[in-house]
């Protein structure tokens, strides 16, 4: 069972099922070789897997297997609206609802936080609380990922190419926020060259703001969309 973000009481800082559009999230994409990328997105999906209703996001992985003349290698990112941290909380958990099936060891889904307009730094895998990154991306291979080597959500379930919906949560506090902080989010899909499975969707992200301090940070392998060696 997916633990409470907050063990007592706690208020709703942010939510977002885009059920209403995009709203003010942006998207952007960033090929390593803008010659043979094939144009996509972070985009909206009602068509979400395992029967799973509504609207959510979805960033694919197109196929290709030229991987000398249509190399894919590159990231999309989708970006959070601006969010301040109210600082008459004790911690805060951001939690987010996925699904993934992506290219084991080569492509990879990392989250992204910017604070207070600085630089953009991955989440580390000691500030998630629940479902933290299950594989890291290849790098004594030849990958030309641009995030090779980097921890992220990679493969799918085990012994398959599907995935499984499951819920992630982040202790932001520990990512490196401070309150008072204003922050935004960035969820960042990272691909190599050539070859592919389907792509990452997201659904109901939230951030809680925890009146008691929340549960400690433990690392605790990803309990949906698995790998064989996650």
């Amino acid at each position: 069972d997916v633990p409470e973000a907050c063990p007592a009481a706690s208020v709703l800082v942010f939510e977002e099922d885009w059920e209403n559009g995009m709203g003010s999230w942006i998207v952007s994409e960033e090929p390593e070789d803008s010659s043979s990328w094939l144009e996509r997105s972070w985009q909206m999906d009602s068509l979400l897997p395992d029967g799973r209703t509504g609207y959510g996001v979805f960033a694919p992985t197109p196929y290709t297997t030229d991987c000398l003349n249509e190399t894919q290698n590159g990231t999309l990112r989708l970006i959070s609206p601006s969010i301040t941290i109210p600082d008459t909380i004790q911690e805060l958990v951001l939690s987010f609802n996925h699904y993934f099936s992506l290219e084991e060891g080569r492509d990879g889904g990392l989250v992204l936080m910017q604070v207070n307009d600085g630089n953009w730094t991955q989440i580390p895998p000691s500030a998630f609380s629940y479902n933290a990154y299950n594989l890291e991306l290849d790098q004594i291979l030849i990958n030309d990922n641009p995030d090779a080597g980097s921890w992220s959500f990679s493969g799918s379930d085990a012994n398959s190419t599907t995935g499984t919906w499951g819920t992630s949560q982040v202790n932001l506090i520990s990512a490196g926020a401070q309150f008072g902080d204003s922050i935004r989010l960035a969820w960042h899909l990272s691909t190599d060259g050539c070859d592919a499975w389907l792509g990452w969707f997201l659904d109901e992200v939230e951030i809680r703001g925890c009146l008691e301090e929340a549960l400690p940070v433990e690392l605790i392998g990803f309990t949906g969309s698995q790998t064989n060696n996650g």
